[in-house]
């Protein structure tokens, strides 16, 4: 039905950012850190726990310095847990590290707009459309626009 070069799809930034529920599990949030900190130190406290895949210190633009929290993603959700139970509430250098498991957002991705075009009107309707997409999860409308003859649909 569609040429997949002329399919594109415009959505709310979140759908974008997809995260599993195991992604959620082995990537915490360290709040607290040392405004000295880099992402070496950091990762020095955090691997005594388990094999790391990112560790990140968020840092502040204009100085230059840590912003006081990061992130460890660990690559096993047991060593995440090991380390969210070792290191929530540690002391160093004067501060309690507060670390967390890390979301993205608070619930769900919001409702998403696709945009497909590239196809034949008369091939292709709303109800092919609507049974196409809702393979991928609730479809809340299809809109079909009248394309100007001779030309291809967008929906």
């Amino acid at each position: 039905f569609f040429d997949e070069s002329s399919v594109f799809a415009m959505a709310n930034p979140q759908v974008n950012c997809v995260q599993t529920v195991d992604d959620i599990h082995r990537n915490l949030m360290v709040n607290y850190i040392p405004e000295a900190w880099t992402q070496v130190e950091l990762q020095n406290l955090f691997q005594q726990y388990g094999e790391i895949e990112s560790c990140t210190v968020v840092i502040n633009k204009q100085t230059q310095t840590s912003k006081g929290y990061g992130f460890v993603k660990f690559f096993h959700r047991a060593d995440a847990e090991s380390a969210l139970e070792a290191l929530n509430g540690y002391q160093i250098e004067n501060r309690t590290l507060g670390v967390k498991k890390a979301e993205l957002g608070k619930g769900p991705p919001g409702p998403a707009s696709i945009y497909v075009a590239g196809f034949t009107p008369t091939v292709v309707s709303e109800a092919t459309l609507q049974q196409i997409f809702s393979q991928f999860g609730a479809v809340q409308r299809v809109k079909m626009h009248t394309p100007q003859p001779g030309k291809k649909g967008v929906a």
